[in-house]
């Protein structure tokens, strides 16, 4: 067994989380495998938890296993499409999935509306809703005879123990995990050498420059009537092209000091390294303006414009969170103290 090889998983004698969707709704067909998917790798990731390190790996192992062998939810299902069904058959067709687990990928709910119970032996939250996605992705392929799970521990995170997970993905904490501590070539080729194990090499393996995909009309539209509807798609001089034909997602944060908004800046800016792709932003006293275009596409807006924007709003929200509930805690702790004299 290689470096990087696991066990292939015995399957259990439980119901199938996915097929009894498909039960509950009165359809209790087995998922077929479809001749027109030829995914051969799933990537299973959380977006408030490592959105961006998973645009960059679906995007370089596209160039070493192909185009089609690689399955990333934001590029591979097409708008449209009901997404509970593509996420089904690409599973089916998958040999690997990858779990990509960064440090808040416990924390369950909060880009998956999906409830979290408090955790008393690692202090965060366990998966306890059969509804959330990830779970079930990653229940069904550890109780799959003809699949192998890959865990990639992500910016230091550590491989949470069976006791914090739910009863279906306790396994997972058995798997051999692959650590990117720090996601670059030699990283990536790490990864490369562990999935090759398992599936044949089909792609270019060019490395090169970051390959981006445009962003269609109908993924913007639902991206800024959605998860993005405080950003704004803005044509013209402000997105930083001085002829005007520039597009670009545009965002102002408001932060309670000016060095927050710093503090901000140098939180995110790792991930913008790791996904190849970085934005725009002027810092003007609390306020920090971002946008996002992507100029290789001629200042059009890519997917991974759209997965960056998720990423940005997902850590503004914790941080601004975070901050109305110190708020919180500083005037309950004032009135009690009134409360005392």
């Amino acid at each position: 067994m290689g470096a990087w090889q696991l066990a292939l998983l015995a399957k259990e004698s439980t119901v199938d989380p996915l097929q009894s969707r498909r039960a509950a709704h009165g359809d209790v067909r087995v998922m077929e495998h479809s001749p027109t998917v030829s995914t051969r790798v799933f990537i299973s990731y959380r977006r408030n938890d490592a959105a961006a390190e998973a645009a960059s790996i679906a995007s370089q192992l596209r160039a070493w296993f192909g185009e089609t062998a690689i399955f990333f939810d934001t590029s591979s299902i097409e708008a449209g499409a009901q997404w509970p069904d593509a996420i089904e058959r690409a599973l089916e067709a998958t040999r690997v999935v990858l779990a990509l687990i960064g440090p808040d990928w416990l924390r369950a709910g909060a880009d998956e509306s999906t409830p979290a119970v408090r955790c008393s032996v690692c202090e965060q939250p366990r998966f306890d809703s059969e509804s959330d996605w990830v779970r079930r992705e990653l229940a069904y392929s550890l109780g799959s005879e003809n699949k192998v799970v890959i865990p990639v521990l992500l910016r230091g995170a550590k491989m949470p123990p069976a006791s914090v997970l739910s009863a279906d993905l306790a396994m997972l904490s058995s798997c051999n995990a692959l650590s990117l501590a720090a996601y670059d070539v030699d990283t990536c080729l790490l990864l490369r050498d562990a999935v090759s194990e398992h599936v044949p090499l089909g792609g270019t393996g060019d490395l090169g420059q970051m390959k981006f995909e445009r962003a269609s009309p109908e993924a913007i539209d639902n991206a800024l009537a959605t998860d993005l509807r405080l950003w704004r798609l803005v044509t013209g001089p402000e997105c930083g092209k001085p002829d005007g034909s520039a597009k670009c997602l545009m965002r102002d944060l408001q932060f309670p000091s000016y060095t927050e908004a710093a503090r901000f800046m140098i939180r995110v800016a790792p991930q913008f390294e790791i996904s190849s792709h970085h934005p725009t932003w002027e810092h003007v006293w609390r306020t920090l303006t971002v946008r996002l275009s992507t100029w290789d596409l001629g200042w059009d807006i890519s997917l991974s414009d759209l997965t960056l924007a998720r990423y940005l709003e997902s850590k503004f929200t914790a941080v601004r969170t975070h901050y109305l509930l110190q708020q919180t805690q500083r005037v309950r702790a004032a009135e009690r103290d009134a409360n005392s004299r």
